[in-house]
């Protein structure tokens, strides 16, 4: 069954098990894990929200998000953030086919200003790698601010 669990070692998933994000304990018990659905939109939102370089310890993790923040909001900018972000998501999550991505500048909450980047992520989960395979979760859409 996908969903939210503490960590079970004798329960396997073909999706896998894994830590959750945001990092969160589990009264008296480690933290957070879950499969399926769950597991993959914190993966997604990991890759998303994690800027090239940032983790010294794997540097090609991530996309540029940081030189895209603070430009003017053109669709032309937009559309090499989505493409950007989708090349990142595809290398690093390989469970997920039919993969679309859109960007658009929100506001910060804190200072009003257009600075932020909204990622509309839609993707599903086929049984292999053809198109024409069965689906075995999605479409999912999910949300990224970075």
């Amino acid at each position: 069954m996908a969903g939210i669990r503490g960590i079970d070692l004798y329960k396997k998933d073909k999706l896998g098990n894994g830590l959750l994000k945001p990092l969160r304990r589990l009264k008296g018990e480690d933290f957070v894990t879950g499969t399926g659905v769950a597991l993959i939109k914190a993966s997604v939102a990991q890759i998303a929200g994690t800027n090239k370089g940032e983790l010294p310890w794997r540097p090609d993790f991530g996309w540029q998000i940081e030189q895209y923040r603070h430009k003017n909001n053109k669709s032309e900018l937009l559309e090499l953030m989505a493409y950007e972000a989708a090349t990142a998501i595809q290398a690093f999550e390989p469970r997920l086919s039919n993969l679309q991505v859109s960007a658009e500048m929100v506001e910060s909450s804190t200072t009003g200003i257009k600075n932020r980047i909204r990622l509309i992520i839609t993707w599903d989960v086929r049984t292999s790698e053809y198109q024409n395979s069965a689906v075995l979760i999605g479409p999912v859409t999910q949300e990224a601010i970075v």
